[in-house]
């Protein structure tokens, strides 16, 4: 293991594949340098790590650009769910502002969320093979003749509308 970051890593590091982006990145993060024959920076790895060691217990400016990810809008498949139940299954392409938007409607009851990232022509095909499995309640879409939410937002059926061929097993069939 070097005691020098590569040029690869040096990129990642700061951001730059140019040396003078790079030297001036090193300086704005107070992490010492020296300047090889061909202008290079070149960083011990030892002054990065006491950069990004401090007594107050937060991260520093360093490790949260390190940590730091691209900002890209997720298109797919969400899951909203009230405990251990999958209440919604939406589909969006921009999964961060959709669920965004679920939190602020004060009908829309959930406490944790999943996504699959789905490339955008499929999405709306995932979207009613999930909502066809899982039938969640809030996919209000998705009611079909013979059943309606009881008091507690489940599912109960209304024997006397539902056709006996399209009930096998618990699952509905179209």
């Amino acid at each position: 293991m070097s005691l020098f970051y590569s040029e690869r890593e040096l990129v990642d590091l700061t951001g730059n594949v140019l040396p003078s982006k790079q030297i001036k990145w090193l300086k704005e993060n107070n992490i010492r340098f020296i300047i090889n024959g061909s202008k290079k920076p070149v960083v011990f790895k030892t002054q990065v790590e006491d950069s990004t060691n401090d007594d107050d217990g937060l991260l520093t400016r360093v490790q949260i650009i390190r940590r730091s990810k691209p900002v890209k809008p997720l298109c797919g498949i969400y899951f909203l769910l009230c405990g251990s139940e999958i209440v919604y299954v939406g589909q969006s392409i921009n999964l961060v502002e959709r669920i965004g938007n679920h939190l602020r409607n004060d009908e829309m009851l959930f406490d944790s969320y999943y996504y699959l990232e789905v490339k955008r022509e499929n999405m709306l095909l995932m979207e009613r093979k999930y909502i066809e499995k899982l039938f969640p309640r809030m996919n209000k879409k998705k009611l079909k003749k013979g059943l309606k939410p009881n008091l507690c937002g489940q599912l109960i059926v209304e024997w006397r509308n539902v056709p006996q061929k399209s009930f096998l097993n618990g699952l509905f069939i179209s």
